[in-house]
């Protein structure tokens, strides 16, 4: 995916996201934030399988 490509569709979340009322905005950084830590505790799973 070309540089300009993802900026567009970071672009286009942000703007999808500053439509939302801001309690929706605020559910959705819970989410994302339980999200990536989810996604760290399996990449730390995967580096200790891989040691």
């Amino acid at each position: 995916m070309s540089q300009a490509l993802k900026t567009s569709l970071f672009q286009e979340a942000l703007n999808a996201v500053d439509a939302l009322f801001l309690d929706d905005q605020a559910a959705l950084i819970d989410v994302l934030n339980n999200r990536l830590k989810l996604r760290q505790r399996q990449q730390v799973v995967q580096e200790v399988r891989e040691v």
